[in-house]
């Protein structure tokens, strides 16, 4: 009894602990936000607003270019002057004060103190009557903002004030939360006009597979062929590979060269390594801050045709056989990832296997030259080997595969730096299995060095390249130095962007403009950026009303993600250790996606196709999730039909006619 109460007593120590840890946390992260003037994030006040010069977004890069706009309002003095009249200003970055077109306060000696509150006192400057009250804001990596507010005059920012670049022309501010889509992503079909489009070619299929699946239970010579010969995993597997193959030799000489996230630039890389026989710095060239495995493979593969062919098109355009090959294994590492961890389901192996071997981000991303489909395939392989791990009863772990597991981690972070988020739950989940398996502390310690001393020897040697030239191992392109000085719209950050949605279930391209889950959505679903691409004369061919009827077709499948991540972190008393790893996963990378979002806000920062690697673990929480809801024989042909139709159309949407 005693024993009880003394456990009981230290879960609710440990409880208090980790919750005044996060408390604590929270607050820490809150204060640095507010503070950090590299975080460009808008907090209003009770009073004011901060507000913008009003214009859609403008989709093209800028680099070094100081951006100036003059704020004005105009206000009256009754005939008894005030003795203090206190205006307080926050401006993003440097400003200029003007009353009646003289100059009284000037903020403009240092960026980094936007965020701090500079108040003036107007009372020595007014007289009775008529003034107007200017501010020049003046901002080199964003657009110039501004919040004002005063008690004594009952002035503050909103739609009484106006503004303009050029002192002449002047228009009436907006709330620097509101959101002008581009015309461009006006110049697609919105959901609607997709789906009465495509109903014609849709519905015919759903109605099918709704009647197959309902019929699944007869005796009929046709369903028992489809369900004893056809609908087995192994081979939904070889349909989906074969497909995979079709779209990729149909695809690969019908796409422009140009097309692609800087595709260009990373023929650049190539090109270099090509000539020079060296890995380039980071600071020469816009793509060359990547790690450099995949550009080495392809300049060695570039030789290899170069003594085929001289013809400079043809060899640019083989450069993408890489990233396919990449992305068809993706397929089979899903495929083997369902198997392992569903192996009594089979339903599920085909759910998870068409989900995750069909998703769009995985075919778009693949059809372009970049490193995103290498590093994508070999951290999906760390995620399958971690959990083949996990799920071994043995209490031996076998040598060869820890070698083998910091081999292919070490080679993920050769190819980029994203798959350093792997390590963290890997190792939690490595030290928690071992610890299961009642190995010794000792033997556990000489694992994990195993696994992590491997990948680092493997991948370190570059990243100890960056530390010592330019002072840290992760560079970026957002980092602002040398020719990496850039910035797009919107320049800046507000509260809303994290909690507002549904763009993307309207117009659903470019609809990330409007926020993080949208631009997580379009980009997940569908080619929400059009790679990049940001002129309606150039967009990829893709088949546009099938893309954009996508995006409604993949709202069952976000529900299973959700679902299943909900699923196993609330409902399920014994989660599997997997599908619990997946999900850890999962909310790596999203924190890490939240992360930069805040930090570099531009508007393309949230691209779904950044955590490609984590595909597995995508299909395990999806299948996982509509598990929990395929309750009856209706739902789960009402669930079967509508995947089938999304994987339909996701195919055929980036199948170049």
């Amino acid at each position: 009894m005693i024993t009880q109460k003394k456990y009981r007593l230290g879960k609710i120590i440990l409880f208090t602990i980790i919750v005044l840890f996060a408390v604590f946390l929270l607050f820490a992260v809150i204060k640095m936000i507010s503070t950090n003037p590299r975080i460009p994030l808008l907090a209003n006040d009770f009073k004011a607003k901060w507000i913008k010069y009003n214009e859609p977004i403008n989709l093209v890069t800028w680099k070094d270019k100081y951006v100036q706009v003059i704020f004005r309002r105009s206000f009256s003095i009754s005939r008894t002057r005030p003795s203090e009249a206190i205006m307080t200003i926050r401006a993003m970055k440097l400003a200029k004060v003007y009353l009646d077109g003289q100059l009284i306060a000037s903020f403009s000696d240092n960026l980094d103190e936007w965020k701090k509150e500079r108040v003036i006192n107007l009372g020595p400057f007014l007289t009775a009557g008529e003034h107007e009250i200017q501010v020049a804001v003046t901002n080199m990596y964003g657009p110039p903002l501004l919040l004002v507010h005063s008690d004594t005059l009952d002035f503050n920012t909103g739609k009484d004030w106006e503004a303009s670049y050029d002192g002449n022309n002047w228009k009436p501010t907006v709330s620097a939360a509101k959101i002008e889509f581009p015309e461009l992503s006006r110049k697609f079909p919105n959901t609607v006009e997709a789906l009465r489009s495509e109903i014609v070619f849709i519905f015919p299929i759903f109605v099918v597979v709704f009647l197959l699946t309902l019929a699944s239970r007869s005796n009929s010579p046709i369903v028992v062929w489809i369900k004893d010969e056809m609908l087995i995993p192994s081979r939904v597997r070889w349909v989906l590979l074969g497909l995979w193959v079709v779209l990729s030799l149909n695809n690969i000489y019908k796409l422009r060269l140009d097309l692609g996230y800087d595709a260009p630039d990373h023929y650049k890389y190539i090109s270099y390594i090509v000539k020079n026989h060296r890995i380039p710095l980071a600071s020469e060239g816009w793509q060359t801050f990547q790690p450099p495995l995949y550009y080495l493979i392809s300049a060695g593969f570039y030789s290899v045709l170069s003594c085929f062919t001289n013809n400079e098109s043809t060899l640019n355009t083989l450069m993408r056989i890489i990233p396919l090959l990449c992305c068809l294994l993706q397929v089979e590492v899903v495929y083997r990832t369902m198997k392992s961890l569903f192996s009594d389901r089979n339903d599920l192996q085909i759910l998870g296997t068409i989900v995750g071997g069909l998703l769009p981000m995985n075919i778009y991303i693949s059809q372009y030259v970049g490193n995103e489909p290498l590093a994508g395939i070999l951290s999906a392989v760390t995620v399958f080997m971690s959990l083949k791990l996990l799920q071994k009863d043995s209490s031996l772990m076998p040598k060869w595969y820890l070698y083998v597991l910091g081999l292919v981690l070490g080679l993920a972070m050769l190819a980029k730096a994203t798959p350093v988020l792997l390590c963290p739950p890997l190792a939690l989940f490595l030290f928690y299995s071992m610890r299961q398996r009642q190995l010794r502390n000792r033997k556990i310690a000489v694992n994990l060095l195993l696994v992590f001393g491997i990948a680092f020897a493997v991948c370190g040697w570059y990243y100890f390249r960056n530390w010592l030239v330019f002072g840290k191992p992760f560079l970026g392109g957002w980092d602002l130095t040398g020719d990496l000085a850039w910035w797009q719209d919107p320049g800046y950050r507000t509260i809303y962007d994290f909690f507002r949605f549904g763009a993307s279930l309207h117009y659903p391209i470019y609809s990330g403009i409007n926020g993080f889950w949208d631009s997580i959505y379009s980009t997940f679903w569908i080619d929400g950026y059009l790679s990049s691409i940001t002129s309606f004369a150039i967009c990829p061919p893709w088949n546009y009303s099938l893309m954009v009827l996508g995006a409604l077709l993949s709202i069952l499948p976000s529900v299973g993600i959700i679902l299943g991540i909900l699923r196993t972190l609330l409902v399920e008393k014994y989660v599997s250790k997997g599908k619990l790893f997946a999900v850890i996963c999962i909310g790596m990378y999203f924190s890490a996606l939240l992360f930069i979002y805040l930090t570099l806000p531009i508007y393309s920062t949230a691209k779904a196709t950044y955590t490609i690697g984590i595909i597995p673990c995508y299909a395990i929480a999806c299948v996982n999730g509509l598990d929990l809801i395929m309750r009856n024989k209706l739902i789960v042909a009402l669930v079967n039909s509508s995947i089938v139709c999304w994987a339909v159309a996701a195919y055929s949407s980036f199948f170049v006619v």
